[in-house]
């Protein structure tokens, strides 16, 4: 007879005697246990760390030609440009190209810039740290490194800022020894750029004085401040006259670094 709460289908026959827990299963099981047991409390105390994007390009060594005169550039959106502004040809980089051929000096570009890129990493998709863009972009006989930014700095601990900024140069004088350093602070679209900004330009200037590198501030400079007609429509990014206006800042230096003895 079934009733209601009963399986016909049941198993009524006696349950095997469960196997007396042993010393030795004990210390067989215990590895497992303390495992998820520290997964558990690592995953409740905080989240896993962001993740940087895996680097685009390969570590350079040297670039192939070696009687070239080669400027590696890193930057942000300000050396990047956008799809509309800025970009390829009408970028700064490739416009003081041209400023230093008309002059006859001829330039090989290498070029590591994404929007969003900085000293410290951000969560800006396909952005990349300055630091991995020196190895990628920077090699034995690279005559002149250009960094430039970053306003996406603004905000980091200016310790932890400061480190980084270090190690990113370091690691410049080190692919490239015998190179020049030329280190722009971060530029700043608006009038009033905020003091978070300021703080991370001061970080920036410190390290490349430290470093022997020729500094340039767009911000002390007023580079776009009160110059409507070089951003783009949306007012917070150089247009292609701001490029034009960038590379006629910046090319005389670069041609100034270029024929400075070496040492200097």
């Amino acid at each position: 007879m079934t009733g209601e709460g009963f399986s016909a289908s049941a198993d009524l026959s006696p349950r095997k005697p469960c196997r007396p827990v042993t010393r030795g299963r004990i210390a067989a099981r215990l590895p497992l246990a303390l495992f998820m047991i520290t997964a558990l409390a690592v995953g409740c105390g905080r989240a896993a760390p962001p993740t940087p994007s895996r680097p685009e390009r390969p570590v350079l060594t040297a670039s192939p030609q070696p009687d070239a005169t080669y400027v590696s550039i890193i930057g942000d959106l300000y050396t990047a440009g956008s799809p509309s502004e800025g970009e390829g040809r009408k970028s700064w980089p490739s416009i003081a190209e041209g400023i230093l051929r008309d002059q006859g000096v001829r330039i090989t570009l290498n070029i590591g810039a994404k929007r969003g890129s900085g000293y410290a990493w951000h969560s800006w998709p396909r952005s990349v740290v300055f630091i991995d863009q020196v190895r990628q972009v920077v090699g034995s006989n690279t005559k002149l490194v250009i960094i430039f930014g970053s306003a996406s700095d603004q905000g980091n601990p200016p310790s932890q800022l400061n480190l980084l900024v270090e190690h990113t140069l370091a690691e410049a004088k080190a692919k490239a020894p015998n190179a020049k350093l030329l280190i722009i602070g971060p530029a700043w679209a608006l009038d009033d750029p905020p003091s978070g900004l300021l703080q991370a330009r001061d970080v920036v200037k410190a390290q490349a004085e430290a470093a022997g590198a020729l500094f340039v501030d767009p911000l002390a400079e007023a580079w776009f401040a009160g110059k409507p007609e070089l951003l783009g429509k949306d007012g917070d990014r150089p247009n292609d006259a701001g490029h034009v206006f960038m590379a006629e800042q910046i090319a005389p230096l670069m041609a100034q670094l270029l024929h400075a003895p070496a040492g200097r």
